[in-house]
């Protein structure tokens, strides 16, 4: 693999598929951890047909074996990134009259936590702040608020309680069931559709009832640790980067730019409960591939083409 200025910046390996013998599968030995348009070199008589004769000095060409000419494989690499969103996380609001004011989060039976916001950018990381750092005790009930300017809008929260720096999602369920969705005012599971839908608590929303910004209470991880929560105003959308338009990007129709919506990240600080959650997500990692796309979003299966990530590896089909 080589890099813009022909450096070579990773070897390969290269195998044919296990579940298709015609495919042949390009794994990188060192990820690659910079954005960029790399190559791979493929040399002639690198690949022979089903007539290749392997014991044969010109490996069965005289037999009729065909193979193929010297080329090059080009790819653009965006290296996933930490708690992604679907757009610039410097990128400018669009809009004056839609904007977070506060978000508060209350415990049952407990003193109200809120932030107030200061800057009306598309994405506010808080992480760093001590004063957005929220806590709670394990297994409570808890229930957001957003203080919010605007018209009809969802709210949207998310917990990372594997600590993997993504927030797992099911595109088009509106139940988020063994998910890191803990809690939604709306979500239909189909973006061209928006006239009714559920919350999650599954209550189903149709009419005017689908302007609801405040999604129901939930319950809170069991697990002692420091998670990251996200916050998120959008419509009708349930990816924790922000709805993407039809059109694929964040500022087209219906897009989380375009419609005015903000996502937060702050810190949630979980005490009073289990301390084995560390040792169990070992034992997991030792056992299940993890993979995701090149925008940072896990995959339940690898890709038959294309580019992805696996277990902290790029890989190339």
């Amino acid at each position: 693999m080589k890099d813009a200025s022909n450096t070579t910046v990773t070897t390969a390996a290269f195998a044919k598929s296990e579940t298709d013998g015609t495919k042949v599968i390009v794994t990188l030995t060192d990820e690659i951890a910079t954005n960029g348009t790399y190559r791979i070199a493929v040399p002639e008589k690198f690949i022979f047909d089903s007539n290749v004769d392997t014991s044969a000095e010109d490996k069965g060409v005289s037999n009729g074996a065909t193979y193929n000419p010297a080329f090059n494989l080009s790819y653009t690499i965006k290296v996933a990134e930490d708690y992604p969103v679907n757009f610039d996380k410097d990128a400018s609001a669009t809009r004056t009259d839609r904007y977070i004011n506060s978000i508060t989060l209350t415990e049952s039976g407990q003193t109200a936590q809120s932030v107030s916001l200061s800057s009306r950018k598309p994405y506010i990381d808080l992480t760093e702040d001590e004063n957005a750092h929220f806590t709670c005790t394990a297994g409570s009930t808890l229930t957001t608020t957003f203080n919010w300017t605007g018209s009809w809008m969802h709210g949207y929260v998310y917990i990372d309680t594997d600590n993997d720096k993504h927030f797992s999602f099911t595109e088009g369920s509106t139940t988020q069931t063994d998910t890191e969705v803990y809690a939604f005012s709306f979500y239909s599971g189909n973006f061209n559709d928006a006239e009714s839908g559920y919350n999650s608590a599954g209550t189903r929303i149709t009419g005017n009832d689908r302007a609801v910004v405040n999604p129901p209470s939930f319950t809170a991880p069991g697990t002692n640790g420091t998670y990251r929560i996200r916050f998120k105003i959008d419509w009708n959308s349930i990816d924790p980067g922000g709805q993407l338009a039809a059109d694929g990007t964040a500022s087209g129709a219906n897009g989380i730019l375009a419609n005015g919506g903000q996502i937060v990240d702050a810190l949630l600080t979980i005490t009073g409960g289990e301390e084995t959650g560390i040792n169990s997500l070992n034992t997991e990692s030792k056992t299940k591939d993890v993979m995701y796309d090149l925008s940072g979003r896990r995959l339940n299966a690898a890709p038959a083409q294309g580019v992805f990530i696996l277990n902290g590896k790029t890989v190339i089909r």
